[in-house]
């Protein structure tokens, strides 16, 4: 008789495909929100993945997007009815995706019912589905009524962290006078 134990320090390995996890397509999607803001091949660089297939998802999000916005722009409209369009898009795409417990503790807290402190009445703790799809409700809304605003400081953003990779490139076999004393 063999007995094999095996631990898991990490919780319980998800058998669900990373393409099919929820959390997984809201960092996608808001990668890809980021790409859209930038211009063209500098947006692409944001995407920072080793699968050439998870680049050209984002960057097919990405201009989705991108395409939605112009759209919006020429239509003169001070509304984004293409961009909510796509927005919504996201969100269906989102509902269709798996939640489950990667950890026993989690999966133990999906099951069980707690008492709210505060309160004293009974709630069902928020399972991730919810909370993923808080999360990006509340983004769409915001970015479908203020990207312009936001796309200024993702520029912005950008800008910055390029120069100071600039600063490091060209720095990087330099040394402090104090170094060379």
């Amino acid at each position: 008789l063999l007995v094999t134990c095996v631990r898991f320090p990490h919780g319980r390995v998800n058998d669900t495909p990373a393409d099919e996890r929820g959390w997984v397509f809201l960092e996608r999607f808001i990668t890809a929100c980021k790409v859209s803001m930038l211009p063209g091949q500098i947006g692409e660089k944001v995407i920072i993945t080793d699968t050439p297939e998870i680049k050209e998802e984002i960057i097919s999000y990405a201009n989705m997007l991108r395409k939605a916005v112009e759209q919006d722009k020429a239509s003169g409209s001070s509304t984004t009815p293409n961009l909510k369009m796509v927005m919504t898009f996201f969100q269906e795409e989102l509902s269709r995706k798996s939640f489950s417990a990667s950890s026993t503790d989690k999966f133990l807290i999906d099951q069980e019912v707690e008492v709210s402190e505060i309160d004293r009445r009974q709630s069902v703790v928020v399972a991730d589905r919810e909370v993923v799809t808080g999360i990006m409700k509340e983004f769409a809304a915001h970015l479908s009524a203020q990207w312009n605003l936001e796309q200024a400081a993702q520029r912005t953003r950008a800008h910055a962290l390029a120069d100071r990779l600039k600063e490091y490139w060209y720095g990087w076999n330099h040394f402090s006078q104090e170094f060379y004393c």
